[in-house]
């Protein structure tokens, strides 16, 4: 594994980026070619390697070319940020003092005029605005001149002394030995120079002269010390002039006064001599400016542009020079940069988020990590690295922080190091705080138990819903699917007309009925917005709109299918999932919290304003509560610090969560002591899990703990949801004592966990003792919510055992378990249920019966019923007579009921049986008693000939089916006769009555019955409806009854043929017959033969109807005293006129003419008087009769009145 450094790497020639370094080559030679481009831009975003461009454009340059490299690494932006930082501080609080005291000015002047106020405002508005503005200004300009006076001391300090040194920059002046020793060497020879060539008196020796005089030969070392002296006095003063000659006055003393000269402007017009004395000096020609945007100032470029003018203006300075700067794209606004740059190089990153986990992952390969790296993980991590220098040290750390922690902890996982390793590069405060348990991460780590309180209100949301389901599902327990749908279809109903009969649906017509028991028609017809129908005796169908969402929310249809398709064991997985829920939230890591959670709506979350890498990290579980194995060192035995909190806790005795995790469950176990396993503190789940499983000895010590009289049913019960060892648990207890384990769950006041605890026990328990098959017998719905837990096999044993109260069939196998050993008690519910279940259909307890039963066709069920017959009769409402026709027969044929229960219970069925067949002889009177039997004419007459006769109960039944029966007829004639005699003359039989069945007994008649008994009315009826042939047996009997005239006339044919004076003894029949209009006249005439003639004027009917006969009878001669009698009786004057004129004709004598008259009355008499001058009417009758006076001689003349429609009637003279 090789550590690599962090600097600029140089591009090699196939890397892309090269091209850039290319560009700024060809750049560069134009620039000093044409020597016009003075300033060149390189642009990149941060980390986009224009350091590395620079650094290989650098070893690319030709030799004439001279570059000089400037960085602003070194200078802090924080540091130079803290005068734009004090500006602005200082400017609000100037503002907010000046908001204070314009406040209280506006107190003071409330009643001033609002124009005034405003204009002040505006005043002081810009007064701060300017204010502000100057701050800004000067605090920018403060930065700008500390990074004038970096760059200078760069260019400055960058040569040597010897270069520049006429710089008026003094620095230490490093002296080499080497130099020393010139320099000593130059003094001493000095020295001895001067010695030699002056040769000084006081400093003679003559011993040293007398052995150096060469005589003539001395002029030479003369010479040579002379010239040696002049060398050095020159080498001296060529020192000293350029350090002094540029000495500039800046302060004059005058004893106590002073002027200072310096002036507060740009560190490089002060000393712009300076810069163009170093390149005067020096042979740069290309400088190079790094870092210049760190600090987001943009007048510091303005101020370089004007230097690189000055420079390459200068005289003094023979050469072009090229300013080129490394800066981010956007340090200026819109097109400022290409105002200030002569040309402008791009550089595209060398790494950003689309390729950093590839450059990551190339790195880590580098330092020898090719494994343990998932792509995603390594996306996730990557996708913040946008800096190459950053990601090389995230590498390099990581490979150092591997190398030391893997040592001892084999199990590191490489992804939670490396996300550590760069939440450490971009974070490093924080990351050091975390060591002292402080900083962002740990806050939020440290409040994981705040997290969960809050996850949990998601869980008591989910618990108050499924408590408002539990409710419903209560109070539609006596409902299903298809009572639900029947109930909606008949709001529907209400929307169609009465008479409906069908609704059309698939191209079929469907009954509601129909409908309702099939959910995929339903669902059709509920998706519709316009139905066809068909109405009754309505031959086309008709449409209309409907709107099902209306009605269902009327009736709350959605909620309460939910409550009814939610089975009990769905609502009991649901109660148990909330609960384990709520245990897994409690042991819950905050990477769980995160997954499962949206912590982003907490506001103690985002109080922490953690940023987005510590953000993202915490979600991944990439920094968690194991972070210190990632920043130590990990020793063995060692256990997280919340496995240390939860030993502190059970060592004070303090109980926690039982679901808290335990991290490091081996080196935890080894550090418990005896006395700790003595209370509740010690029950963890997954302490348990492990004891079980480990160590029998302490396991016995724990149940102790859980055994006593207080035992702590919530852990148990969360246990049996958590736990992984729960059957060892429960059993232990379980032995510890049936009995008493099953009483004290039972008095557990928390209903979820007492039923947890009731399953647990059932599961486990073996052998039912009393107790527990007591309460079975009254909840069978915990075995059928909880089978699935408690297991199949055994449900089915408890089933087999028990006499359930209350049953519900929802799952199959119990159920058949139940029917099979009649595990339950008689009671509606049970019978309902059960009913339902085999027939596969929908019934209310109220219409439940004993059909319903014998539909099942279920032996076991129907034997176990018959068992207890009328203890379910009992049971079935009094309101619902629906029993079919094999029930009806199995009920009337039972012994197993007695005979008035048996009445009581058939009495008011509304279903027949077709016929007496199959009916024991014992209960045929109770079946047609009860109106049992179908209502047909076969069947009564079966029953006629049955008892011999129209007994009072056949009666009674014939006239409760009197409307059915009246519209029926016999298929056949047996019996019919007789039948039809019996009832003709029944006097229980009404008149009504039998005038409805005469249709039925359209070919049966009475002959020679004796009547005698029977009303007017009846015998009528049965008369007008043909009922007496015309016999001598119905004439003989008839003859004695007031019809008789009635029977005459209907069999006027007959009684012509078999005319007889017998007939006609009673004038009440003559009358009758007389004045029926039955007959023509020649008829009555042979009828008037035998009828006796006081007959005939016996009443007005008979005489009026006897005159017309007589005036137009031919050949019959009556009594004139009878004529007489008939004239006086009749009250037809136009015929008793006619009579009389008849009359008159065969007579002469006047005596009997005026006697005759005199019958008539009125103007009659009169004329028989022949005593005045009557007038009579003219009309042909009166005619008729004065032309026979006329002619008889009674009168003489009747001449027509002149202007008058009468006659006047004129006698003989005597």
């Amino acid at each position: 594994m090789e550590n690599r450094p962090l600097l600029p790497e140089l591009i090699s020639k196939d890397d892309d980026a090269y091209s850039v370094v290319e560009d700024l080559n060809e750049a560069l030679n134009v620039a000093f070619k044409q020597k016009k481009i003075r300033n060149i831009a390189l642009t990149g975003p941060y980390g986009s390697g224009k350091s590395s461009i620079l650094e290989t454009l650098i070893t690319t340059l030709p030799e004439e070319r001279k570059p000089l490299h400037i960085s602003l690494a070194t200078l802090r932006v924080d540091d130079a940020a803290e005068e734009l930082d004090k500006s602005s501080h200082s400017s609000k609080e100037r503002d907010e003092e000046s908001d204070k005291s314009s406040r209280s000015s506006k107190e003071r002047e409330e009643e001033s005029d609002k124009s005034s106020r405003s204009s002040k405002e505006r005043e002081e508005e810009s007064d701060k605005s300017s204010r502000s503005s100057k701050e800004k200004e000067d605090a920018e300009e403060a930065l700008n001149r500390k990074i004038e006076y970096s760059i200078l001391q760069q260019l400055i300090y960058h040569e040597e002394v010897n270069i520049v040194p006429n710089s008026r920059f003094r620095r230490i002046l490093h002296i080499s030995s080497e130099k020393l020793k010139q320099y000593s060497f130059g003094v001493i020879g000095f020295i001895l120079a001067f010695f030699i060539a002056f040769e000084p008196s006081w400093a003679r020796i003559e011993s040293l002269y007398s052995w150096l005089n060469w005589g003539q030969w001395n002029v030479i070392p003369d010479i040579l010390a002379v010239l040696y002296m002049l060398a050095v006095v020159g080498l001296v003063v060529r020192k000293l002039i350029p350090n002094y000659a540029n000495s500039k006055l800046y302060k004059l003393n005058l004893k106590e006064a002073s002027i200072e000269l310096n002036e507060d402007t740009s560190i490089f017009n002060r000393h712009l001599d300076e810069i163009l004395y170093f390149f005067q000096a020096t042979k740069y020609d290309i400088v190079i400016i790094e870092d210049l945007d760190r600090f987001c100032t943009s007048k510091i470029f303005l101020k370089l542009r004007e230097l690189n003018f000055l420079l390459n203006e200068s005289e003094v300075i023979d050469r072009h020079i090229v300013f080129l700067y490394a800066v981010k794209d956007d340090i200026f606004k819109d097109e400022e940069r290409t105002k200030f740059f002569d040309y402008i190089s791009i550089v595209i990153p060398v790494i950003n988020p689309s390729n950093s986990k590839a450059k990551l992952k190339k790195a880590l390969a580098e330092r020898g990590f090719t494994e343990g790296f998932p792509d995603n993980d390594l996306s996730n991590i990557a996708f913040f690295i946008q800096d190459m220098r950053i990601l090389k040290n995230i590498a390099n750390e990581f490979a150092q922080y591997y190398k030391l922690l893997s040592k001892k902890n084999a199990h590191l996982d490489k992804i939670k190091l490396l996300a550590m390793i760069v939440y450490k590069n971009y974070h490093p405060q924080d990351f050091a705080l975390l060591h002292r348990c402080q900083g962002k991460v740990y806050q939020c780590l440290s409040k994981k138990a705040d997290f969960i309180k809050l996850a949990l209100k998601e869980v008591e949301k989910k618990k108050a819903e499924l408590a408002e389901l539990k409710r419903r599902k209560e109070e539609n327990a006596h409902l299903q699917e298809i009572d639900l749908r029947t109930l909606l279809l008949e709001k529907l109903r209400r929307q169609f007309p009465d008479n409906l009969t069908h609704i059309s649906l698939g191209g079929e017509r469907r009954t509601l009925s129909e409908i309702a028991a099939d959910s995929k028609l339903f669902e059709e017809l509920m998706g519709q917005t316009n139905v066809n129908y068909k109405q009754h005796d309505y031959y086309y169908d008709s449409s209309t709109d409907i709107n099902t969402d209306v009605l269902k929310k009327e009736i709350n249809y959605d909620t309460r299918l939910e409550a009814i398709r939610t089975t009990p064991q769905q609502l009991i997985d649901k109660e148990q999932s909330l609960a384990r829920q709520e245990m897994e939230i409690r042991s819950y890591t905050f990477q769980d919290l995160f997954l499962n959670f949206d912590l982003q709506e907490c506001e103690e979350y985002t109080k922490i304003e953690l940023s987005p890498i510590m953000d993202l990290f915490l979600r991944l579980g990439y920094l968690n509560e194991e972070y210190y194995d990632y920043i130590s060192y990990f020793y063995e035995g060692m256990i997280t610090l919340n496995d240390y909190d939860l030993l502190l806790s059970i060592k004070r005795k303090i109980v926690q969560p039982p679901a808290t995790r335990i991290e490091k469950i081996e080196n935890f176990y080894k550090e418990l002591q005896p006395y700790m396993f003595k209370h509740k503190a010690i029950l963890n789940n997954d302490l348990v899990d492990y004891i079980a499983t480990n160590d029998p000895e302490r396991f016995g010590q724990i149940m102790k703990v859980i055994e006593k009289n207080d035992v702590p049913l919530e852990f148990l019960a969360q246990y049996y949801l958590l736990g992984k060892e729960h059957k060892k648990v429960f059993e232990h207890f379980i032995n510890w004592g049936k009995k008493k384990s099953w009483d004290i769950i039972v008095k557990h006041q928390n209903e979820t966990e007492r039923a947890q605890l009731q399953e647990a026990w059932l599961r486990f328990s073996g052998d039912i003792v009393t107790v527990p098959q007591d309460w079975l017998n009254k909840n069978f719905s915990f075995i059928e919510s909880h089978y699935l837990k408690i297991g199949l096999e055994r449900s089915l044993v408890f089933c087999s055992q028990s006499k359930f109260e209350e049953i519900s069939s929802s799952i199959g196998d119990l159920i058949d378990c139940i029917i099979e050993y009649c595990a339950y008690t008689i009671n509606a519910h049970n019978l309902r249920v059960i009913v339902m279940y085999l027939t596969k259909e929908s019934v209310e307890v109220e219409k439940i019966n004993y059909s319903w039963c014998l539909k099942t066709n279920n032996s076991d069920f129907i034997q176990y019923v018959n068992d207890n017959l009328e203890e379910c009769l009992k049971l079935f409402s009094d309101e619902c007579k629906k029993e079919n026709e094999k029930a009806i027969l199995s009920l009337l044929n039972s012994k197993e009921i007695s005979p008035e229960f048996k009445e009581q219970y058939l009495k008011g069925q509304e279903n027949k049986l077709p016929d007496y067949n199959g009916i024991a002889e014992e209960s045929l009177k109770l079946a047609t008693q009860l109106f049992l039997i179908e209502p047909t004419w076969e069947n009564i007459v079966w029953y006629f000939k049955n008892r011999n006769g129209l007994t009072s109960e056949l009666s009674s039944y014939i006239l409760h089916y009197e409307e059915k029966l009246s519209e029926l007829t016999a298929t056949s004639q047996e019996g019919m006769q007789d039948l039809f005699e019996s009832i003709a003359i029944c006097s229980n039989i009404p008149t009504t009555a039998l005038f409805k069945f005469l249709k039925a007994f359209s070919a049966n008649h009475l002959d020679g019955i004796d009547m005698s008994d029977l009303d007017h009315e009846r015998l009528r009826l049965l008369l007008e409806n043909g009922k007496f042939p015309f016999t001598d047996e119905n004439t003989k009997v008839l003859k004695e009854t007031d019809i008789f005239g009635t029977y005459l006339i209907a069999h006027h044919a007959e009684m012509l043929k078999n005319i007889s004076p017998d007939f006609f003894e009673e004038s009440s029949v003559s009358c009758e017959v007389l004045t029926s209009r039955k007959f023509s006249l020649s008829q009555k005439e042979e009828i008037l033969k035998v009828i006796p003639p006081s007959h005939l004027y016996s009443s007005e009917a008979i005489a009026n109807a006897a005159i017309e006969i007589i005036i137009n009878q031919t050949t019959q001669k009556i009594d004139k005293d009878v004529l007489v009698e008939i004239v006086k009786m009749s009250t037809l004057k136009g015929m008793r006129l006619r009579l009389v004129t008849k009359m008159v004709q065969s007579t002469s004598d006047k005596e009997v003419i005026a006697e005759l008259l005199n019958l008539l009355g009125g103007i009659y008499s009169e004329i028989a008087a022949r005593e005045t001058r009557p007038k009579v009417e003219v009309n042909a009758e009166n005619k008729t009769l004065l032309e026979i006076l006329k002619a008889k001689g009674f009168i003489s003349s009747y001449p027509e009145i002149e202007g008058c429609s009468s006659w006047r009637i004129y006698y003989p003279k005597t």
